[in-house]
């Protein structure tokens, strides 16, 4: 039941992140706010990648353990995890989606990056 829940989250949640982190760029009136609004979407972005590896790992070992004993309540905890990792997935995304957005409109604002810039968005 916790999978299927999860994997609806997943499926239907909204993409307006990505729009918001573009607005909200646009919207910031120095270099200073805009390099730290650029480090907070990196972070995400790195967390989530971190996060996403974790998960795959989890998920492979309680795939391996669902072979392996195929009780329902291994498989169940299987499907769990894999429900989890595919919402990290998703997460991430749309955090490389809103940082890419948000680099895209910094790049705009300038003739040339601030000195503090540092692509993170892939």
């Amino acid at each position: 039941m916790r999978s299927i829940v999860l994997s609806l989250f997943v499926l239907f949640a909204s993409p307006a992140w990505a729009e918001d982190s573009a607005a909200t760029m646009a919207a910031l009136k120095d270099t200073a706010s805009e390099c730290r609004y650029m480090k907070s979407l990196c972070e995400r972005v790195q967390k989530g990648k971190a996060r996403v590896e974790q998960l795959k790992n989890e998920t492979e070992s309680a795939l391996a353990a669902a072979q392996q004993n195929t009780t329902r309540e291994a498989v169940d905890a299987a499907n769990i995890k894999q429900a989890g990792y595919q919402g990290a997935i998703s997460g991430t995304s749309q955090a490389m989606g809103a940082c890419s957005q948000a680099e895209n409109v910094l790049k705009s604002k300038h003739a040339s990056p601030p000195k503090c810039f540092k692509p993170c968005c892939d």
